[in-house]
């Protein structure tokens, strides 16, 4: 099985149950799109499960829990890095590749998994790759796979100190893709107690990274912009992941268009019937095809 690690601590529950039922929604279930998939519950020792594990165990073949021994729950941006080595050290031991997923990602279609998996398993080996696309490399082996952009000034306004010895501009790797077994080799003696586990990787990581087009991340630097209906209604066809969204805007308005709708309702904030969310799950079902049509 594809392992894919969903990380949270206590705080993240509700977007974690909000992006759980989502997956339900879109159609994703242990029979299905999720039956070649073993989600990873990655949590701290005080993160309440009840309802979680069962919405889970609905969606993926198999579903089992990485509890670290030594947690960290100092806050972000050190929670989550320590929780990603952690998982990392976990994913060398067990000698498998691992797709990282965070509780305000949203997955744009039923077979995301599928595709991300396929592109992955179809990229050549990273010492070809290097050549082809001629950059250095630091050593060979399997490659990351993710979102590489360029970062602006917005990094180094956001974390200062951390980054003062980084250039003008460089190569930011996104936190959500997939990473090797061997990650944890390739960043032996990096100091991750700084700034997000992407941006501090990103020099060693971001050269021997596949770019893929599936993931779509925005920029943490750039001012928070609301999406709209025509945002999400042209995401790109090839598009499977859209990150961050931390308040549910995007899901919202992915209902409506498998509810076939052609605009935002006039009151946004208007609940969706019970009988709409079963029939949306229905057809999506049965259709097995991209939310965004």
């Amino acid at each position: 099985m594809k392992i894919v690690v969903l990380a949270f601590c206590a705080r993240d529950k509700y977007q974690c149950a909000r992006l759980l039922s989502w997956l339900i929604q879109l159609g994703i279930s242990r029979d299905s799109w999720g039956k070649e998939h073993h989600l990873i519950l990655a949590h701290s020792r005080n993160t309440d499960l009840r309802g979680l594990e069962a919405t889970s165990r609905l969606a993926f073949g198999e579903v089992t829990e990485f509890i670290p021994q030594d947690e960290n729950e100092s806050g972000w941006w050190v929670s989550c890095n320590h929780l990603w080595w952690r998982t990392v050290e976990e994913m060398e031991r067990l000698k498998s590749p691992f797709l990282w997923l965070e509780p305000d990602v949203v997955p744009l279609r039923p077979d995301f998994l599928d595709v991300l998996w396929r592109e992955y398993q179809a990229m050549p080996p990273t010492s070809i790759l290097a050549k082809k696309l001629s950059f250095k490399l630091i050593d060979s082996g399997e490659p990351t796979f993710g979102q590489v952009y360029q970062s602006d000034e917005g990094w180094k306004r956001v974390f200062p100190a951390q980054l003062v010895a980084a250039p003008r501009e460089f190569q930011v790797l996104s936190g959500i893709g997939i990473y090797p077994a061997e990650t944890r080799a390739i960043l032996e003696n990096i100091d991750i107690a700084g700034p997000p586990f992407n941006a501090v990787c990103s020099q060693r990581l971001a050269s021997r990274c596949h770019h893929t087009s599936a993931i779509l991340e925005a920029k943490p630097s750039r001012p928070i912009i609301r999406l709209t209906f025509e945002d999400v209604r042209h995401f790109p066809e090839d598009a499977c992941l859209f990150h961050p969204c931390k308040d549910g805007t995007v899901i919202r308005l992915l209902t409506y268009l498998q509810l076939g709708l052609t605009k935002e309702p006039d009151d946004p904030n208007k609940n969706l019937t019970w009988s709409d969310g079963l029939a949306a799950i229905a057809r999506s079902r049965r259709r097995r095809l991209p939310v965004n049509l």
